[in-house]
């Protein structure tokens, strides 16, 4: 038995339809005008709330739980125009908090932003 060619046409528009479409779990296209990736590696062993300070504002990122790491996804508007950026990491419980030096970030770029069970000794890079 054979099928119409429109059924062959419809599977087929179907098929590439789909393969166009990465799923919601994929990571973004890591393109020169594309988001950033956050990357925050939490060696403490308290859980920490992640803040992005950038153009005035604050926004909470996300929440690394204690001895894991993270990964978020930054979009290139929520730089600002000058790309100037700090985060901000308050450990749940503590009545401390920790505040990164101003980064100079462009989209595409990753930042690693890795905390220490001391604060102080606390690391950031971009990349």
């Amino acid at each position: 038995m054979r099928l119409p060619s429109s059924t062959w046409l419809a599977a087929l528009g179907a098929l590439l339809a789909c393969a166009g479409n990465p799923g919601p779990d994929s990571e973004p296209d890591l393109r020169p005008d594309g988001p950033v990736r956050l990357e925050i590696e939490n060696r403490s062993w308290t859980d920490a709330a992640i803040y992005l300070l950038s153009g005035g504002l604050t926004r909470r990122v996300g929440f690394v739980t204690g001895v894991s790491t993270r990964t978020f996804w930054v979009s290139a508007a929520e730089l600002g125009v000058t790309g100037e950026i700090r985060l901000q990491a308050h450990p749940i419980g503590s009545g401390s908090s920790l505040t990164t030096e101003t980064l100079l970030v462009h989209p595409g770029q990753m930042v690693r932003f890795t905390l220490e069970n001391h604060l102080a000794n606390s690391a950031v890079g971009v990349y």
